[in-house]
C-alpha cells in the first residue's frame, strides 16, 4: 500500500461533501477511511459550530485539527482541545441588533465555542436547526455573552440582494462579512476566513511541509482554496470558484466527488512515487555534488558553501532526472535552460555540471583562481552555464527573456531558474513576476530556496519576503510548496508543475542552509565562508559516510 503521509485532504462541509440530504454517501465514507488508512492526514473546514459538527466528525474521525466557524476556530478532535479562536469585537452586538431590527423576516445565530444562540427564531432559522441537529439557546444580542465568533443572518434567497445592499450601505468595519449560501450571510472576526485559518494551521498544526488539498464550491471557500497547494472543487460549484482550482471534479457533491478527488490524489501518487533504487542513485548523486561544493570552497579559500549545499538536491533530480541537456552539446537548441539567480551559489551549480560531465571534475579545485574556468559566479562561456548571473534579482529577469523567446518561437524548451528567499527582497524579482504573469510564462518554473537565513541572519530579523507562496500567488503565478531534501516532494512537485498551463510555476522549497554537513547546517556564518584545513577534513569525512554504497548513475531522463 502506498503512503500518503505528506498529504493533507481538507474539505468543505455543505455543497462539497455534503449532499442536499446532509447525510454523507457510504463512497465518500469509505474513501476517506481508505484515504485515512494510507496515511493521508483528513480535516473539514465549515462554518458550523462544533455541536453542529459533532456527528460528522464522529463518523469521519479526522486525524488531525479542523476548522470551525469559517476559519474564526480551528479545534483538534483528537485532543478535544481548542488550538485557536478569534472573537468578534463588542460592536457585534449592537450591529446584530440593528440588522435585526431594520429585518423583521431576518434571524440572528449566535455562534460561540460553547454552543449555539438565536435571537428571532423564523421558519428558515427553525429548518436550519433541524438539519443541524443543534438545540438553541434562545437569547436577545445584548444577553449574550462576550466570546462571538460568527453571527449567522438567515432570509429568504429573494431578500438575499436587500440584506446584503443593507451591510454595504452601513459600511460596517469592526468585521467582515460574507455570503455562505443563498440564504445565508455572515459577520465573522476581521481577516477571518477558512483561507487565513488554513494560513495559521501550517504553523499550529506543524503542517509546514504537508501537502495541502483543499475542496470547496462557494465563496466562503474562495480564500481557503487560494491558499492551499491544491485546489478541488464539485460541478456544482460556483463559476468563481471553477475559475481558481487546479481540479474541477466531474461528480457533484450529489454524486461523491470527494470520493473522486481520493482516487485522483491516490492515482497522482503512484505516478509520483520513485522507486527506492532511483532514489538512492539521486540522493548519492547529491552527496557527491556536495562533496565537490566542499572541495571547491575549500580550494578557492572563499566562496558560499551554506546555500549552495541547501540546493543541492534541487540541482540533483534537474540535471539528472529532469532537464532535457547533453554535455555533448551543451548549445543544443532544444536543451531545457537553467539561470541561477542566486549566482553565488555557483559552487553548486559548477558540482552539479561537473558530475553530469560537462567539465572534469578536476576544474572545481581552481575556483575562483585567476584565469580558471570557474569564477566566482556562473559566467555563459562556462559549458552547461545558460546564463552569467550574480546581481541578485536579475537571474530572474533573464529567465523571464528566456522563457518568452520560447514562447515566440514554439519551442518546447522548459526554463528554470533558482532563487534565494534572501534574494527576493530585491524589487526587479517582482517586476518579473509581474512580467512572467502577464505573458503567461507557463514554460518557466521558479524555484524560491527558502533556508531561511540571508547574509546578514535570520530572513525574518532583516527584511522578511514572508509570506512567500501568498505574494507569487498574489502575482498570478501557480504555487507548489516542496520539501527541498525529499526526492519523492521534489518529483511531486516537478510533476505538479509540467501540468499547469497559462500561468508561470514558482515552487517554495524548505530547505536547510548548509545542508548535508553538520557544523554547517542553520549556521548563517556559514554563508560566505569556507573551510578551513580541519573543517573541510570533517565535512568530507561526513559526506563519504553518508555515501555508504556508491551506486553507478545513468540519466533517468534519457
Amino acid at each position: 500500500m502506498q503512503s500518503l503521509e505528506n498529504t493533507m485532504l481538507i474539505t468543505d462541509l455543505d455543497g462539497t461533501l455534503l449532499p442536499a440530504s446532509k447525510e454523507i454517501s457510504v463512497a465518500d465514507a469509505a474513501a476517506i477511511s481508505q484515504f485515512r488508512a494510507k496515511g493521508g492526514k483528513f480535516a473539514i473546514a465549515t462554518g458550523r459550530t462544533l455541536q453542529a459538527a459533532q456527528r460528522y466528525l464522529k463518523k469521519l474521525q479526522p486525524n488531525i485539527p479542523v476548522i470551525l466557524f469559517n476559519g474564526a476556530a480551528i479545534y483538534d478532535p483528537v485532543a478535544e482541545k481548542w488550538l485557536y479562536t478569534e472573537e468578534l469585537p463588542p460592536e457585534a452586538a449592537a450591529i446584530t441588533r440593528q440588522v435585526l431590527e431594520a429585518f423583521p423576516d431576518v434571524s440572528a445565530e449566535i455562534l460561540r465555542t460553547d454552543g449555539t444562540y438565536v435571537s428571532r427564531m423564523t421558519p428558515y432559522e427553525k429548518e436550519h436547526l433541524e438539519i443541524c441537529q443543534v438545540e438553541p439557546i434562545l437569547a436577545m444580542p445584548e444577553e449574550i455573552p462576550h466570546g462571538w465568533l460568527k453571527v449567522l443572518f438567515a432570509i429568504a434567497p429573494e431578500r438575499m440582494p436587500d440584506l446584503i445592499a443593507y451591510f454595504q450601505e452601513q459600511n460596517w468595519t469592526c468585521a467582515d462579512f460574507v455570503q455562505s449560501e443563498a440564504r445565508f450571510y455572515e459577520m465573522l472576526p476581521k481577516g477571518v476566513t477558512k483561507g487565513s485559518a488554513l494560513r495559521r494551521y501550517r504553523t499550529i498544526c506543524g503542517a509546514e511541509s504537508w501537502h495541502i488539498v483543499a475542496a470547496g464550491d462557494f465563496d466562503n471557500d474562495l480564500d481557503m482554496l487560494r491558499v492551499a497547494d491544491t485546489s478541488a472543487c464539485p460541478s456544482n460549484a460556483q463559476p468563481c470558484i471553477k475559475e481558481i482550482t487546479n481540479i474541477q471534479l466531474m461528480h457533484s457533491c450529489e454524486e461523491n466527488a470527494i470520493a473522486e478527488l481520493i482516487y485522483r490524489l491516490s492515482k497522482s501518487l503512484e505516478v509520483h512515487n520513485m522507486d527506492e533504487m532511483t532514489k538512492k542513485k539521486l540522493q548519492a548523486t547529491a552527496c557527491r555534488i556536495r562533496m565537490g561544493v566542499i572541495e571547491g570552497t575549500y580550494h578557492a579559500k572563499s566562496g558560499h558553501p551554506g546555500g549552495s549545499l541547501s540546493i543541492c538536491d534541487t540541482l540533483t533530480y534537474l540535471y539528472f532526472a529532469k532537464m532535457h541537456v547533453d554535455p555533448k552539446n551543451p548549445e543544443m537548441a532544444d536543451r531545457d535552460r537553467l539561470v541561477l539567480s542566486k549566482g553565488h551559489c555557483a559552487p553548486a551549480l559548477y558540482s552539479t555540471l561537473a558530475e553530469r560531465g560537462f567539465f572534469p571534475k578536476e576544474e572545481l579545485q581552481s575556483l575562483r583562481h585567476i584565469g580558471a574556468l570557474l569564477q566566482g559566479h556562473p559566467c555563459i562561456h562556462i559549458p552547461g552555464v545558460d546564463m552569467s548571473s550574480g546581481s541578485l534579482g536579475q537571474g530572474i529577469s533573464a529567465a523571464c527573456g528566456m522563457a518568452l523567446a520560447g514562447k515566440m518561437d514554439n519551442a518546447a524548451y522548459k526554463v528554470y531558474t533558482i532563487l534565494g528567499d534572501g534574494e527576493i527582497e530585491e524589487g526587479q524579482v517582482w517586476e518579473a513576476a509581474m512580467f512572467a504573469n502577464q505573458y503567461h510564462l507557463d514554460n518557466l518554473v521558479a524555484i524560491v530556496d527558502n533556508n531561511g537565513l540571508q547574509i546578514d541572519g535570520k530572513l525574518s530579523e532583516v527584511c522578511s519576503p514572508e509570506p512567500i507562496p501568498e505574494k507569487f500567488e498574489a502575482f498570478g503565478w501557480h504555487v507548489i510548496r516542496m520539501d527541498a531534501h525529499n526526492f519523492d516532494a521534489i518529483d511531486a512537485a516537478m510533476q505538479e508543475a509540467e501540468t499547469i498551463v497559462g500561468k508561470p510555476v514558482a515552487i517554495i522549497q524548505k530547505s536547510v542552509k548548509g545542508k548535508g554537513v553538520s557544523f554547517m547546517e542553520n549556521q548563517v556564518g556559514w554563508h560566505g565562508k569556507a573551510p578551513n584545513q580541519a573543517e573541510y577534513e570533517q565535512a568530507m569525512a561526513e559526506l563519504t559516510a553518508q555515501l555508504k554504497e556508491p551506486v553507478s548513475y545513468t540519466h533517468l531522463r534519457a
